[in-house]
């Protein structure tokens, strides 16, 4: 046999088993543009991992806003911690400010070597943007992450606290009622 006939044999073989390993994918009745929509969809549905510090209690965040968040309608949240290693470890969530938790209660305890999926209900009172904060503790530290839940698309909006007066010069200030 040639260079060239041992190239075109394994040519012809990988070209069999790559059409061969694909019909189970199709066997189902599923055509190629459903199998498409699926992945987008998984793809989709990912969590996202949320920032932390090197020093904090090492349990790894992933979340996922699960619905569109809107006023006064309760929202899902898909909370993913992993790396949990000290047998006192816990999670704790908050609600920020325009953002109240559902019924579940907190803290609960985290089983050391295994991974917890935990959904948390919140609703939202206003438009903008508010944070479910995630409190994580093992081993006597404590890490916070914070997961943003946008209402709508404007910017956080937090209530007026003083009231702007101009000077004489054109000058701005604000002035802010002491408590």
């Amino acid at each position: 046999m040639t260079r060239a006939s041992i190239r075109l044999s394994l040519l012809a073989l990988a070209a069999t088993t790559i059409s061969v390993a694909g019909v189970p994918a199709l066997a189902d009745g599923a055509h190629a543009d459903q199998a498409a929509a699926r992945a987008k969809s998984a793809r989709d549905r990912r969590m996202i991992l949320a920032p932390q510090k090197p020093n904090g209690s090492g349990i790894v965040v992933r979340y996922r806003v699960d619905a569109t968040p809107q006023t006064g309608k309760t929202v899902p949240v898909a909370v993913s911690l992993e790396r949990i290693t000290g047998s006192d470890a816990t999670v704790r969530f908050e609600g920020g400010a325009g953002l109240q938790l559902g019924t579940d209660r907190f803290p609960r305890a985290l089983q050391a070597g295994r991974a917890a999926a935990l959904t948390v209900d919140v609703l939202p009172d206003h438009a903008g943007l508010s944070y479910l904060h995630v409190f994580t503790t093992q081993d006597g530290i404590t890490s916070v992450a914070s997961i943003p839940v946008q209402v709508g698309k404007g910017e956080a909006s937090l209530p007026s606290v003083g009231q702007l007066k101009s000077t004489a010069d054109g000058d701005k200030i604000l002035s802010i009622p002491v408590k």
